[in-house]
């Protein structure tokens, strides 16, 4: 279906048991814009950290969960764009990307100094 949607082969399609694990951080390194389904949030999470512009494909939620919450704080903060808002023209542009382990290492010097001393 992929290939369908994108004709002209700005679309990639690549098979996990063809890349090794370094792909995947290179791929979104270099990549200007991502674009992952919103049950997927660690893939979410991997590209904001490469600092790609990253868009949503909305996915039926299957009820409320904290994972999902968080989704709705990315797209409340305009880290993410849902595809129903690109389409609408809310441009995709990518922000500084995230430091989620120096945030949360940050967060236990605060919380524990003894423990690092």
């Amino acid at each position: 279906m992929a290939r369908a949607l994108f004709p002209d082969g700005r679309l990639e399609v690549v098979e996990p048991h063809a890349v090794d694990a370094d792909w995947l951080p290179a791929a979104l390194a270099a990549a200007p814009v991502v674009w992952v389904t919103a049950d997927s949030v660690s893939m979410l999470y991997e590209s904001l950290s490469a600092g790609a512009a990253t868009g949503l494909v909305e996915v039926p939620a299957r009820g409320r969960s904290r994972l999902q919450q968080g989704v709705a704080d990315l797209m409340r903060e305009g880290r993410v764009i849902s595809f129903s808002a690109w389409r609408a023209g809310v441009p995709l542009q990518p922000g500084p990307p995230l430091a989620e382990a120096d945030r949360v290492a940050g967060e236990v010097l605060r919380r524990y100094p003894e423990a690092c001393a």
